[in-house]
């Protein structure tokens, strides 16, 4: 069913302002001619033409069906004299048993259409929630890793890689691997390979540790260096702990010329003797040992730490830098005090593993210098090889969230392929059930009922002067007089409306094809009266109304109409009892539309469920709907309403004093019943129009209550409520208890209704 229709940029419809049809069921469009009303028939019967660019028609969740089209197009293509009248295939009379048959098969597709549309609805949200997972998971990996380790490894991760899919797809197919490079050591990699000008390292220069052990463990750090013990100052010198003092005073003992260099006071030679004998050859040697390997222990200690300084960015490990330090720093610290007094025995630490410890450490530095260096010899090479591992290490940290993704679409993806195998099961049966409806359709159908219908039709309504034959071809039809001589460039316009018409009417239920007989369709009936004469227009209004009733009632696979018309009286007809007073479901499928053209533009207004052309009659009762007890023009409104009325049941005119409904009211109110009755006696306006009452708010009341027991009385009282738009209320007991009799209808009105009631049983629908 087509939900709504939009209109712009073609015919009268202009490029400002789309018009907009929220269609219904049962859809009435009323315009008079050139406002637009064909245009829409030939947008919803081609919506791809490419004139209807910046139109649309939208349709609900069934998706399109069959359209057939009744407008001036049809009358053309169909009835002219170059081209053959298609047959009409229906079932034949004998064919019921089959019919059956079809329509249970159809039963069962229709079962089926809807099964479908139910499955590819899931479908739709299995797949849908498909795509929502993937955009989760792939914001998930985007915002924990590529966005941080981008800006850490630009290199690393860039190029196709850009956006939120190809870095997904990428995670996904990166192979999980257990172990990978830790982000310190890719860290590490990158620097190498992807810092500017990278050069090749020079490799540590090695330690001779051995030595520097050696010199360590050199004895003379560990004797004490000792005054001469057989000279009697030594136990002077000792007691007075200035051993320093002196042998510093001995340095410049020959330059003082006997004299003491400290207080200038002439020395005995027998001192100068003994004082150059506490600081003899033995004592003089040790000395020089001492500074000799302090000074070669201080260099080697020199020497590491320059070395350390100039490659102080490649050790990484500070810890055991500081170890080494702090260990040569001890040793610096005994050879100190040592020097200042030689007696003094140097504890040097314990241990000197942290030396080993150094050692391994610069061999391993070495080794990774060169293997940096073979990397850089082959750069392009090891930086792709990076790259590879630094998706294996996303994939490796980002494991837990791609599992859950892949086990997550796997549940859906086995969801979505079992209702998909349901679908195809389901094409197939449909597929099945088509060749056996086409097989029995085939073995049924003929063009021949549908000749005789029209024929009969034609007949009863005496145009007897054509008719339709089924042409030896058995597939098409001609138009002829009773000679069998062509008709079909002699016809009336009238004629040819009403031909066409019936032959749009039997295309509803049934095909130009031997198949499709049971397609659903939207119908759509634009002015089918053209020309006609008000015995003709009857019959079509008939017609549609059938129509109609089958929509309404779901039946014939009619699944929505829309009917537009120009002729008031034939809107009027059709569209008759099908508003929002309506009873049960017609109100919720009915919509009402005008078309107007307004400074050459067309203009679409909806009237939802409520009927836009009101016959004179009802636009009389639309005023008495608003109950103005103050609007004196109510009286007048109420004669003429009662001089129709009675007038139709026979008990108006002249001649007819309605004396017995009259009295069939109390002595007061027989005074309004007279005023209201005095409009069909007079016969026109008159100045007897006042003549019974004064009217004001109180006689207005008193009028409405009168005027609605006068249709109580007659026996009418359902209609008065239809009109009113009232439900059945409560009236005065006495009201009940009152009936007449209305005076016989006429003969010539007899036979009025007996034409009418003969017209509607000819008409087979």
């Amino acid at each position: 069913m087509i939900n709504s229709i939009k209109i712009k940029q073609v015919a009268t419809y202009n490029d400002n302002s789309e018009q907009i049809i929220n269609s219904n069921k049962i859809n009435f469009l009323y315009g008079n001619n050139g406002t637009g009303k064909t245009t829409i028939t030939r947008l919803i019967e081609e919506p791809s033409n490419s004139i209807f660019n910046h139109c649309s028609v939208n349709y609900d969740e069934n998706g399109k069906c069959n359209t057939l089209v009744y407008n001036q197009d049809f009358v053309k293509i169909n009835f002219n004299s170059e081209t053959q009248l298609r047959g009409i295939y229906t079932f034949g009379e004998e064919s019921e048993e089959k019919y059956k048959q079809i329509q249970l098969l159809n039963e069962k597709k229709e079962n089926i259409n809807s099964d479908i549309t139910k499955i590819l609805e899931e479908i739709k949200i299995k797949k849908k929630e498909i795509d929502e997972l993937r955009i989760s998971s792939s914001d998930v990996l985007w915002e924990k890793y590529r966005k941080k380790y981008y800006e850490k490894f630009p290199e690393l991760f860039k190029g196709n890689v850009g956006k939120k899919d190809a870095f997904f797809d990428k995670c996904l197919e990166t192979e999980y691997i257990d172990e990978v490079l830790s982000e310190e050591k890719i860290t590490d990699e990158y620097a190498l390979l992807f810092k500017d000008n990278q050069q090749e390292r020079k490799t540590i220069q090695a330690f001779n540790f051995s030595q520097i052990k050696e010199s360590i463990s050199s004895s003379i750090f560990f004797k004490g260096i000792l005054e001469n013990k057989d000279v009697k100052l030594s136990k002077l010198i000792k007691d007075l702990d200035n051993s320093s003092w002196v042998e510093q005073g001995v340095s410049y003992l020959e330059k003082s010329q006997g004299l003491c260099p400290f207080c200038q006071n002439q020395l005995g030679h027998d001192f100068i003797k003994d004082i150059y004998k506490l600081y003899d050859r033995e004592y003089q040697q040790d000395k020089i040992d001492f500074n000799n390997k302090m000074s070669d222990l201080k260099n080697r200690i020199n020497e590491i730490r320059s070395i350390i300084n100039e490659n102080i960015d490649l050790f990484k490990d500070s810890e055991l830098i500081f170890k080494v330090s702090t260990y040569f720093n001890s040793i610096e610290k005994e050879l100190e005090i040592k020097n200042k007094n030689l007696k003094y025995i140097c504890r040097f630490p314990d241990s000197i593993s942290s030396l080993d410890e150094f050692s391994k450490y610069i061999v391993n530095l070495n080794r990774i210098i060169e293997e940096d260096n073979n990397k850089i010899k082959n750069i392009v090479q090891n930086k792709l090889k990076l790259i590879e591992i630094g998706w294996h290490f996303i994939r490796h940290i980002g494991n837990d969230d791609i599992s859950a993704y892949i086990e997550n679409k796997s549940k859906l993806e086995k969801d979505l392929q079992d209702l998909q195998v349901s679908f195809e099961n389901m094409e197939i049966t449909k597929k099945k059930l088509d060749i056996e409806i086409k097989e029995l359709e085939n073995s049924v159908t003929s063009i021949t009922k549908t000749v005789n219908d029209i024929n009969d039709i034609l007949k009863k309504f005496n145009y007897t002067n054509f008719k339709l034959i089924e042409n030896s071809d058995h597939l098409t039809y001609s138009i002829v007089r009773n000679d069998n001589t062509d008709a079909s460039k002699t016809l009336s316009e009238g004629e040819s409306s009403f031909i066409s018409f019936l032959y749009f009417y039997n295309l509803v239920f049934g095909s130009r094809t031997r198949s499709g007989l049971h397609e659903s369709h939207i119908l759509v009936i634009d002015d089918p009266v053209t020309s006609m004469d008000s015995n003709t227009l009857f019959i079509i209004s008939t017609l549609v109304r059938e129509l109609i009733r089958l929509c309404l009632e779901d039946k014939r696979n009619i699944k929505q109409m829309f009917i537009l018309s120009h002729n008031l009286y034939f809107f009027k007809e059709v569209s008759y009892g099908y508003n929002d007073r309506s009873k049960g479901k017609i109100p919720k499928n009915v919509a009402y539309f005008v078309v107007q053209k307004i400074n050459g533009s067309s203009i679409i207004k909806s009237y939802e469920n409520k009927n836009p052309i009101k016959n004179s009659y009802d636009l009389l009762w639309d005023k008495l709907r608003n109950k103005n007890y103050n609007d004196d023009s109510n009286l007048n409104i109420m004669r003429r309403i009662l001089e129709q009325y009675l007038n139709t049941i026979g008990m108006g005119g002249p001649n007819n004093n309605n004396l017995e409904l009259i009295n069939k009211f109390d002595d007061n109110d027989k005074i309004i019943v007279k005023s209201l009755l005095s409009y069909i006696n007079d016969g026109s306006h008159s100045i007897m129009d006042g003549l019974y009452m004064a009217p004001d708010e109180n006689a207005n009341q008193n009028a409405f209550r009168i005027f609605k027991k006068i249709f109580v009385v007659l026996g009418q009282e359902s209609h008065y409520n239809m009109m009113m738009h009232e439900e059945n209320d409560v009236v005065e007991e006495e009201s009940r208890d009152v009936s007449i009799k209305s005076k016989p209808v006429s003969s010539n009105k007899k036979k009025e209704i007996k034409s009418k009631q003969n017209k509607k049983e000819l008409i087979a629908v």
